[in-house]
């Protein structure tokens, strides 16, 4: 730390471009998730991009409104028996019988 500061980085300098670098490591990986999901719908259902625009607009307000990652999660168990386990290396998505 002492060579740090003596070439001029203090720090709080340290600090700030950590935090940075947490922040768009998180912003990326929102966008590679809302990009995988749009491509994903393309080629499931062939929406146009009014309807595209629209879904990912209505899936990124319920991720800013919602306190709780669990309760979207939960929310896709109750209605689809879908599970969503990312502790798992292969089959992280899956659906409950």
């Amino acid at each position: 730390m002492n060579a740090l500061v003596k070439n001029g980085i203090q720090p709080s300098d340290i600090k700030a471009a950590k935090a940075e670098g947490y922040q768009s490591g998180v912003e990326n990986a929102f966008m590679t998730c809302y990009a995988a999901f749009c491509l994903a719908m393309d080629e499931e259902l062939h929406l146009d991009s009014e309807t595209m625009l629209r879904i990912l607009k209505n899936a990124d307000r319920q991720v800013v409104v919602t306190l709780d990652s669990y309760e979207l999660i939960d929310e896709v168990f109750k209605r689809f028996k879908i599970t969503l386990d990312f502790k798992q290396g292969i089959d992280r998505v899956q659906e409950v019988s």
